[in-house]
């Protein structure tokens, strides 16, 4: 059994409205087995990060996915190919283990921006 939640992250990647740069969002998958990412139609290279920083101050601040630092590269597996990339500048689907708690998509340095980005997260119980 597995439990699962679809976000349309479409609008917060292509405004910047939660990280403050277009062309990025910052996702908690922290307490989810892998997340499923499909980026449409995006208009430049979108990379892919992980990291366990949440940004937080101590005894003042938990952090958060917006708040979170400090992000590596990651690979995800391209779902068409099998092959492993750290970056997509083509419509496609990735998953990722969930490796950090924060997963990024990261296409800030353009900006790229993209018809519609979707992001499946499973739990398997």
């Amino acid at each position: 059994m597995s439990v699962q939640i679809v976000l349309d992250v479409t609008n917060e990647f292509n405004s910047g409205s939660e990280s403050g740069f277009p062309g990025l969002v910052k996702l908690d998958t922290g307490g989810y087995d892998y997340a499923v990412v499909q980026f449409i139609s995006p208009s430049g290279t979108i990379a892919f990060k992980h990291t366990n920083d949440s940004g937080d101050i101590q005894g003042v601040s938990d952090g958060s996915a917006i708040s979170s630092d400090n992000e590596q590269s990651v690979q995800g597996i391209n779902l068409a190919t099998g092959a492993a990339a750290t970056s997509t500048g083509a419509s496609s689907l990735f998953r990722f283990q969930s490796n950090g708690r924060y997963l990024w998509l990261d296409g800030s340095a353009t900006p790229a921006s993209v018809t519609k980005l979707l992001v499946r997260l499973y739990k398997i119980h």
